[in-house]
């Protein structure tokens, strides 16, 4: 485990990160498979200001990769337990 990190436990009874409108926008487009320039084009903000968003994103769900944001922010959005804590009796 690496320190500093989060048990399941620990996980499961945090209240779920709280993404900016803006960082949400970010996302959006992200999951849509809009690249950053593209995103910065449309949300009129520079391309280091979409990747500090990025970063920020990455950071407050605990994922390392565009792909698991996307997932993450799904999985959160819709209320499931993620695969960690899969619902019982589905």
């Amino acid at each position: 485990m690496v320190a500093g990190a989060l048990t399941r436990e620990e996980r499961r009874r945090c209240p779920p990160p709280h993404l900016s409108e803006r960082e949400e926008e970010v996302l959006r487009l992200i999951a849509q498979g809009v690249g950053d320039h593209d995103i910065a084009a449309r949300l009129v903000i520079s391309e280091e200001t979409v990747k500090t968003h990025v970063e920020h994103i990455f950071i407050k769900l605990g994922v390392r990769k565009r792909t698991a944001a996307v997932a993450a922010w799904i999985t959160l959005s819709r209320g499931d337990p993620g695969p960690e804590n899969p619902r019982k009796g589905g």
